[in-house]
């Protein structure tokens, strides 16, 4: 992956570990065990360069597999340095058993990421 002039490897890899690291805080938190919240880290992330179609901008984006070759998680660093990304769940909720998480979606600058659940009523 070629990185654009202002950013090197290592930001980029601070970014997506402070990600992965939000992914698995908010599934412990959630009440998941420890062996499902791991999310792999910058390694396991597989990363592009490309052009965003709205402005024209380069962005990074990344995605990790799941065991079976099934996209697990995305990742987007914008030009001006915001982040998103996404994880998806998948699994009845923990502790409130109305729910089903469908995802959890990261976005932000990093240092100052937020986080949101994407809850389904469970059937």
């Amino acid at each position: 992956m070629i990185v654009p002039d202002n950013l090197t490897t290592d930001v980029i890899r601070s970014e997506i570990e402070e990600v992965c690291t939000t992914f698995s805080t908010v599934l412990l938190d959630l009440g998941f065990k420890a062996d499902y919240s791991t999310m792999p880290a910058f390694d396991a992330c597989d990363l592009s360069s490309v052009t965003d179609e709205y402005d024209g901008e380069e962005v990074i984006t990344g995605r990790w597999l799941d065991h079976d070759g099934q996209q697990l998680a995305h990742f987007i660093r914008y030009a001006n340095g915001l982040i998103f990304a996404e994880r998806d769940v998948l699994k009845a909720h923990p502790t409130r058993v109305e729910h089903f998480v469908e995802a959890i979606e990261v976005w932000g600058s990093p240092g100052r990421l937020k986080h949101d659940l994407r809850l389904l009523p469970s059937l």
